[in-house]
């Protein structure tokens, strides 16, 4: 199993949010692949390639990592999907060859992101779809003040720019924006395979998107409708107060740490009072020895006087 190092997500290796975050955008693709020959550009573990592939008549997932397309290999695979180790600047695929592609989460990774742009176009059959999406830079910079630019990134995006890109290859485009807000579900017992959506929304939650999301075409789009992915097994409640939880151990474990620093505070401010005292005696003693010195310098003085008189007695007898 490939190390989870940040450049691509890797199931069980990551939070459940940050890997519902991608998967969300592949179960928002899947509306689109019913019968369509579809390809997955930087596919990573697979998770992702396996979802678009059920409904699709052929699907290709690529990445440019060895490690990636073997785990993806070994870990999500289906009689219709196969994978391809292959740079996304570099298609490996004639032209026309697919109906839909996708590039989640892959564009800011490139240095040359405007000739994936061009590949793309070059492998999609007319009137095809192209799915692509990039976190939004205004955001996400804004996001990872603590943690510091993300050393994956090439180049990231703002909204204008990501979509005067696209516009500039494609002549359709259609750009959606992706947050994470919460959602209070009503689920049947019986359970049921359609359900209602009420939207709430307004141009705040437009304003700084956490990530851009963009349908290409040669081809008009359709009104699209809004799309909606709740987690399954998803309880909010339950994990905020499981993230509570995990807070209030942290914040014990940093009051322990607290206390202990505190204790070793006051071990050494201890030990520094009792060698200021012992450093104070050590300068009384050494003021008193040195009065001492001085009063024995003043008897040898006046000793050596005494004996400079009587030898000048002496000296005046003889």
């Amino acid at each position: 199993m490939p190390e989870f190092t940040g450049e691509r997500v890797i199931p069980g290796q990551v939070d459940a949010d940050l890997y519902n975050e991608h998967f969300a955008r592949y179960a928002f693709a899947a509306r689109f692949t019913e019968g369509k020959r579809v390809l997955d550009i930087g596919c990573g573990a697979g998770y992702g390639t396996l979802e678009l592939a059920r409904t699709a008549s052929a699907a290709v997932g690529i990445d440019v990592s060895l490690d990636a397309v073997s785990y993806a290999r070994g870990g999500y695979s289906a009689p219709n999907l196969r994978y391809v180790a292959a740079s996304c600047t570099r298609l490996p695929f004639p032209a026309r060859s697919f109906d839909l592609a996708v590039a989640f989460e892959v564009i800011e990774h490139l240095e040359d992101w405007p000739r994936l742009l061009e590949e793309v176009r070059r492998i999609l059959s007319p009137g095809g779809q192209f799915l692509v999406s990039t976190p939004n830079k205004r955001y996400y910079q804004e996001s990872r003040k603590l943690h510091g630019p993300n050393p994956f990134h090439v180049h990231e995006f703002e909204p204008e720019e990501f979509s005067a890109a696209l516009r500039g290859v494609f002549a359709h485009v259609s750009v959606f924006f992706q947050n994470h807000a919460p959602a209070i579900a009503f689920e049947s017992e019986a359970g049921s395979p359609q359900s209602d959506l009420r939207f709430d929304s307004d141009r705040a939650s437009q304003a700084d998107p956490h990530f851009l999301v963009a349908i290409c075409s040669d081809a008009p789009l359709p009104r699209l409708p809004n799309f909606v992915y709740l987690p399954k097994g998803g309880n909010v409640l339950q994990e905020r107060e499981l993230h509570i939880r995990r807070l209030e151990e942290e914040l014990r474990t940093k009051d322990a740490w607290l206390d202990e620093a505190r204790r070793e505070h006051q071990q050494l401010l201890e030990l520094y009072q009792q060698q200021a005292k012992d450093l104070e005696t050590s300068n009384q003693w050494a003021a008193s020895l040195d009065a001492k010195i001085a009063e024995v310098h003043r008897w040898a003085d006046q000793l050596q006087a005494e004996l400079d008189a009587k030898a000048r007695e002496l000296a005046d007898c003889v």
